[in-house]
Protein backbone atom coordinates (compact mmCIF):
# COMPACT_ATOMS: atom_id res chain seq x y z
CA UNK A 1 0.00 0.00 0.00
CA UNK A 2 1.44 3.45 -0.90
CA UNK A 3 2.33 5.86 1.88
CA UNK A 4 0.43 9.09 2.53
CA UNK A 5 3.40 11.01 3.92
CA UNK A 6 7.16 10.90 3.53
CA UNK A 7 9.34 12.06 6.42
CA UNK A 8 12.97 12.92 6.73
CA UNK A 9 14.23 10.56 9.44
CA UNK A 10 16.92 12.35 11.37
CA UNK A 11 19.08 11.38 14.29
CA UNK A 12 18.77 14.54 16.32
CA UNK A 13 16.29 16.92 17.76
CA UNK A 14 16.83 20.43 19.07
CA UNK A 15 15.07 19.36 22.27
CA UNK A 16 17.38 16.47 23.12
CA UNK A 17 20.88 16.30 24.55
CA UNK A 18 22.50 13.38 22.80
CA UNK A 19 25.62 11.80 24.30
CA UNK A 20 28.69 12.87 22.43
CA UNK A 21 31.05 10.50 20.66
CA UNK A 22 34.38 12.28 20.59
CA UNK A 23 35.87 11.59 17.16
CA UNK A 24 39.07 13.41 18.12
CA UNK A 25 40.29 10.60 20.39
CA UNK A 26 42.33 8.00 18.47
CA UNK A 27 39.95 5.12 19.26
CA UNK A 28 37.08 6.90 17.50
CA UNK A 29 38.92 9.04 15.00
CA UNK A 30 42.46 8.77 13.71
CA UNK A 31 42.66 4.99 14.24
CA UNK A 32 39.60 4.48 12.01
CA UNK A 33 39.91 4.98 8.22
CA UNK A 34 36.70 7.04 8.07
CA UNK A 35 37.33 8.50 4.60
CA UNK A 36 37.57 5.03 3.09
CA UNK A 37 34.68 3.72 5.20
CA UNK A 38 32.59 6.60 3.84
CA UNK A 39 33.17 5.16 0.35
CA UNK A 40 32.21 1.69 1.55
CA UNK A 41 29.06 2.96 3.26
CA UNK A 42 27.97 5.01 0.23
CA UNK A 43 28.34 1.88 -1.92
CA UNK A 44 31.36 3.23 -3.85
CA UNK A 45 33.72 0.59 -2.38
CA UNK A 46 33.01 -3.09 -1.59
CA UNK A 47 31.68 -4.09 1.84
CA UNK A 48 34.57 -6.52 2.44
CA UNK A 49 36.87 -3.49 2.80
CA UNK A 50 35.12 -2.59 6.07
CA UNK A 51 36.11 -3.88 9.52
CA UNK A 52 33.79 -3.32 12.50
CA UNK A 53 34.51 -0.13 14.42
CA UNK A 54 34.58 -0.04 18.21
CA UNK A 55 33.73 3.47 19.41
CA UNK A 56 33.72 4.75 22.97
CA UNK A 57 31.71 7.41 24.77
CA UNK A 58 32.25 8.58 28.33
CA UNK A 59 28.62 9.63 28.73
CA UNK A 60 26.68 7.22 30.98
CA UNK A 61 23.47 7.78 28.97
CA UNK A 62 25.02 6.46 25.73
CA UNK A 63 23.25 3.10 26.06
CA UNK A 64 19.83 4.78 26.14
CA UNK A 65 20.13 6.12 22.59
CA UNK A 66 19.30 4.22 19.42
CA UNK A 67 20.80 6.41 16.70
CA UNK A 68 23.94 8.44 16.14
CA UNK A 69 25.19 10.72 13.40
CA UNK A 70 28.56 9.81 11.95
CA UNK A 71 29.77 12.43 9.47
CA UNK A 72 29.95 11.20 5.89
CA UNK A 73 27.66 8.21 6.54
CA UNK A 74 23.96 7.41 6.78
CA UNK A 75 24.35 7.06 10.52
CA UNK A 76 24.54 4.36 13.13
CA UNK A 77 21.53 2.50 14.52
CA UNK A 78 21.26 0.31 17.60
CA UNK A 79 20.49 -3.38 17.37
CA UNK A 80 17.02 -2.63 18.80
CA UNK A 81 16.37 -0.10 16.03
CA UNK A 82 17.57 -2.53 13.33
CA UNK A 83 15.44 -5.32 14.81
CA UNK A 84 12.41 -3.01 14.63
CA UNK A 85 12.81 -1.22 11.27
CA UNK A 86 15.70 -3.03 9.56
CA UNK A 87 13.40 -5.36 7.59
CA UNK A 88 11.91 -2.26 5.92
CA UNK A 89 15.32 -0.86 4.95
CA UNK A 90 16.79 -3.76 2.98
CA UNK A 91 15.82 -2.44 -0.44
CA UNK A 92 18.29 0.42 0.07
CA UNK A 93 20.68 -0.68 2.83
CA UNK A 94 22.71 -3.45 4.31
CA UNK A 95 23.94 -3.28 7.89
CA UNK A 96 27.61 -3.34 8.87
CA UNK A 97 28.48 -4.25 12.43
CA UNK A 98 29.80 -1.53 14.74
CA UNK A 99 30.04 -1.03 18.49
CA UNK A 100 29.66 1.83 20.95
CA UNK A 101 30.94 0.98 24.43
CA UNK A 102 30.67 -2.69 23.42
CA UNK A 103 26.96 -2.30 22.61
CA UNK A 104 25.95 -3.57 19.15
CA UNK A 105 25.19 -0.92 16.55
CA UNK A 106 25.12 -0.95 12.76
CA UNK A 107 26.37 1.48 10.15
CA UNK A 108 24.12 1.71 7.10
CA UNK A 109 25.63 0.80 3.73
CA UNK A 110 23.71 2.08 0.73
CA UNK A 111 22.96 -0.65 -1.83
CA UNK A 112 20.07 0.95 -3.67
CA UNK A 113 17.57 3.79 -3.86
CA UNK A 114 13.94 4.43 -4.77
CA UNK A 115 13.42 6.59 -7.85
CA UNK A 116 10.28 8.41 -6.69
CA UNK A 117 11.10 12.13 -6.57
CA UNK A 118 8.70 14.23 -8.65
CA UNK A 119 11.31 16.62 -10.03
CA UNK A 120 8.74 18.72 -11.86
CA UNK A 121 6.79 19.60 -8.71
CA UNK A 122 9.67 19.59 -6.21
CA UNK A 123 11.57 22.79 -5.51
CA UNK A 124 15.22 22.07 -6.25
CA UNK A 125 18.44 24.02 -6.57
CA UNK A 126 20.77 22.64 -9.22
CA UNK A 127 24.55 22.95 -9.26
CA UNK A 128 25.50 25.98 -11.40
CA UNK A 129 28.28 24.05 -13.17
CA UNK A 130 26.10 20.94 -13.64
CA UNK A 131 22.44 21.98 -14.09
CA UNK A 132 21.28 18.36 -14.42
CA UNK A 133 22.45 17.57 -10.88
CA UNK A 134 20.55 18.59 -7.75
CA UNK A 135 22.49 20.48 -5.09
CA UNK A 136 19.60 20.95 -2.65
CA UNK A 137 15.95 19.99 -2.41
CA UNK A 138 13.99 22.80 -0.76
CA UNK A 139 10.57 21.20 -1.14
CA UNK A 140 9.99 17.53 -1.85
CA UNK A 141 7.20 16.07 -3.95
CA UNK A 142 7.01 12.35 -4.52
CA UNK A 143 5.33 9.84 -6.77
CA UNK A 144 3.89 8.04 -3.75
CA UNK A 145 2.52 5.09 -5.68
CA UNK A 146 6.15 3.94 -5.95
CA UNK A 147 6.72 4.05 -2.18
CA UNK A 148 5.34 1.09 -0.27
CA UNK A 149 4.56 1.50 3.42
CA UNK A 150 6.43 0.64 5.63
CA UNK A 151 9.81 1.65 4.19
CA UNK A 152 13.01 3.53 5.04
CA UNK A 153 14.74 4.61 1.84
CA UNK A 154 16.93 7.05 -0.02
CA UNK A 155 16.48 8.66 -3.41
CA UNK A 156 19.12 8.77 -6.16
CA UNK A 157 19.09 12.59 -6.25
CA UNK A 158 20.23 12.98 -2.64
CA UNK A 159 23.51 11.61 -1.25
CA UNK A 160 22.60 11.82 2.42
CA UNK A 161 19.50 11.67 4.52
CA UNK A 162 17.00 8.95 5.18
CA UNK A 163 13.35 9.06 4.20
CA UNK A 164 10.63 7.13 5.99
CA UNK A 165 6.94 6.37 5.56
CA UNK A 166 3.97 6.80 7.91
CA UNK A 167 4.26 3.34 9.48
CA UNK A 168 7.97 3.74 10.24
CA UNK A 169 7.37 7.02 12.07
CA UNK A 170 4.52 5.43 14.02
CA UNK A 171 6.39 2.27 15.04
CA UNK A 172 9.55 4.17 16.09
CA UNK A 173 7.51 6.60 18.18
CA UNK A 174 5.46 3.80 19.76
CA UNK A 175 8.64 1.92 20.67
CA UNK A 176 10.04 5.15 22.18
CA UNK A 177 13.40 4.68 20.49
CA UNK A 178 15.45 7.61 21.69
CA UNK A 179 17.33 9.67 19.15
CA UNK A 180 14.99 9.73 16.14
CA UNK A 181 13.31 12.85 14.83
CA UNK A 182 10.85 12.93 11.93
CA UNK A 183 10.01 16.00 9.85
CA UNK A 184 7.40 16.02 7.10
CA UNK A 185 9.06 16.55 3.72
CA UNK A 186 6.04 18.07 1.97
Amino acid sequence: MPTKHVYQMRYWSKDEERPWINFEVPTNGSNVPWLHYGKVLSGDAPAHEYSPVHLVSDDPSTSQWHSYNVAGTYGMLSKSAIDLIGPYMTQCFEFLEAWINELPFYLLRRIGSIDCLDRTNSVVVNYPHDPGRIMKIKQFRFFKDGISDPMVFVIPEKKGGLLATDSIKQVVEEAKLKGFYFSDTE
